[in-house]
């Protein structure tokens, strides 16, 4: 039927996803998200990931020709920037995995960041 999802063959899903519990305004961590292809999937996967965080961040990569079976790992640098630098706020991590233009899996709860105050003579 005109317009009806391409059926995917693939089955891939996000493994890991690791965030760090607290971190420092100013300074990086890295961010670390795994996907797999399961291994009865009937297809090798293209498509892509995106980790959002509720402080505007957005990271995005492509994957082509993932194998079944197969796994990948991406990282992402993030630097922590506090709205206001003498208040610690918490980030919300979402996570996905798009296949042929569909969203085939997705993380969107139970990871957080603590973006911590700076502290010392640099602080405000």
């Amino acid at each position: 039927a005109a317009g009806a999802p391409v059926p995917v063959l693939s089955k891939v899903s996000i493994t890991e996803l690791s965030v760090p519990a607290t971190v420092i305004d100013g300074l990086s961590r890295t961010l670390m998200l795994t996907i797999a292809n399961d291994k009865l999937a009937a297809a090798p996967a293209t498509g892509e990931v995106l980790l959002t965080g509720t402080d505007g961040s957005e990271f995005r990569a492509a994957f082509t020709d993932l194998r079944v079976g197969g796994k990948l790992k991406f990282s992402f640098r993030w630097t922590a920037r506090l709205a206001d630098p003498a208040t610690p706020a918490t980030v919300e991590w979402r996570a996905s995995v798009i296949v042929d233009g569909q969203q085939v899996d997705g993380v969107d709860a139970g990871f957080t960041t603590q973006v911590l105050v700076k502290q010392g003579k640099n602080a405000k």
